[in-house]
C-alpha cells in the first residue's frame, strides 16, 4: 500500500465525477479474504481518509498511523459492516473522524499531564472548511443518495454509522410504501 502522506499530498485529484462510487464487490472480496480488495480500497480512499485525520491531528506520523488504523479496522470489521449505498467512503470517513477525535483527546490529556501549569485547554479541531474536509465533501457529493445521507447523519447529527444506516434504510422503505 502507498504511503498515506504521499498519497494525499501527491496523489492527484480524481476528475470531477470520476471518483469510484461502487465498493460492494471489493467489500465482498475483502470478506472472502482477498488481500487485493483491501489494497484497492486503500488506493481509492486513502487520500480522503488521511485528509480528515491530518486536519485534526496535523500531518505527520500520528496521522499516517491513524489512517492505516482505519483501514485495519475496515479489514477486521468487514463482515459486520453494512453499507447504506455502494461506497465504503462514508464508513471510512466516520471511522477516521471518530478515531482522530479520540487520538486528539488522548494527546491533549497527555499534554495536560505534562503541562498542568500552562492552563489553557485546547479545543478539538473541527474545521470543516479545511482542504481535507472540502475534498471529502466534494467526493461525497458524487455518491448515491444513501451514502450521502449516511455521511450527513453521522457528521451533522452525530449518529453512529449503524444508526445512520438503519435510519436511511427505514426512510427508503417508507418512501417505497408511498
Amino acid at each position: 500500500m502507498a504511503d498515506s502522506t504521499q498519497a494525499f499530498r501527491h496523489g492527484g485529484r480524481h476528475p470531477a465525477g470520476g471518483y469510484p462510487r461502487d465498493d460492494v464487490a471489493l467489500l465482498d472480496g475483502l470478506r472472502a479474504g482477498a488481500d487485493s480488495a483491501l489494497s484497492t480500497l486503500h488506493e481509492r480512499h486513502v487520500r480522503a481518509v488521511y485528509g480528515v485525520v491530518a486536519d485534526r491531528l496535523g500531518a505527520g506520523l500520528l496521522a499516517e498511523e491513524a489512517t492505516h488504523d482505519v483501514f485495519l479496522m475496515l479489514w477486521r470489521k468487514c463482515r459486520r459492516i453494512t453499507l447504506a449505498g455502494t461506497s465504503c467512503l462514508p464508513w471510512l470517513i466516520v471511522t477516521a473522524d471518530s478515531l482522530s477525535k479520540d487520538l486528539f483527546r488522548s494527546e491533549r490529556s497527555r499534554r495536560r499531564r505534562w503541562h498542568r501549569a500552562a492552563g489553557a485547554a485546547e479545543e478539538i479541531a473541527s474545521d470543516r472548511s479545511s482542504d481535507g474536509w472540502c475534498e471529502v465533501e466534494r467526493i461525497i457529493a458524487t455518491l448515491a443518495w444513501a451514502d450521502r445521507e449516511v455521511f450527513r447523519l453521522c457528521t451533522e447529527e452525530g449518529l453512529g454509522y449503524r444508526q445512520a444506516v438503519r435510519r436511511v434504510r427505514d426512510d427508503a422503505a417508507e418512501w417505497g410504501e408511498r
